[in-house]
């Protein structure tokens, strides 16, 4: 193993995740109209990947609806590489709208400026009486601190997979499967 990277229970960062989050704290507000459009509009899907967008809203909803309607009552999301927090927020919102009792979101991403704009916009949302939504600095190449089998729809949006390199894939895959008990939706290039 080179001096580039570390390990940290079999997974590891590499000095590429630090470019990665430079780059996306770099962009800051610029990579929320970008990739998301108007945060205050969380449905619009108008944005420069609007036809994407609602392909994984149409499937996200689905699987919302399809966890509900089985009579579940608390709903576990985790999203890797939140980024400002806008995917989250959406399937929040809807499943609240649904009528789920207890939802707990957390949405992770290494860069720090993405995070703290997740937690801005999210601040309402998180104070929702059965909601803990909550975003952190955290890198997916490290240990998920979330127990065996708890997370029911787990995200990966917008190609943060694409940013690994081969190498790093299977370990990062092998976390999210071990996490995972429902649903695990990404997209990559």
């Amino acid at each position: 193993m080179t001096s580039l990277a570390r390990r940290h229970d079999g997974l590891h960062t590499t000095d590429s995740s630090r470019t990665f989050a430079n780059a996306y704290n770099q962009a800051g507000d610029k990579y929320l109209s970008y990739a998301d459009g108007d945060p205050e509009r969380l449905f619009a899907f108008s944005g420069r990947y609007a036809y994407g967008d609602r392909q994984i809203w149409t499937l996200l909803d689905e699987k919302l609806r399809a966890l509900f309607i089985s009579g579940a009552q608390t709903v576990r999301i985790l999203d890797l590489g939140c980024g400002p927090g806008t995917w989250l927020r959406r399937v929040v919102t809807r499943a609240r709208e649904l009528g789920f009792r207890h939802i707990f979101a957390r949405g992770i991403d290494i860069a720090e400026d993405q995070v703290r704009r997740a937690r801005e916009l999210s601040a309402s949302l998180s104070r929702c009486r059965g909601v803990e939504l909550r975003f952190e600095v955290e890198d997916i190449c490290k240990r998920l601190p979330e127990a065996d089998a708890s997370v029911d729809l787990c995200l990966c949006l917008y190609g943060v997979l694409n940013h690994l390199p081969a190498n790093d894939l299977p370990p990062v895959l092998s976390e999210i499967r071990r996490v995972t008990r429902g649903d695990f939706i990404t997209t990559v290039r």
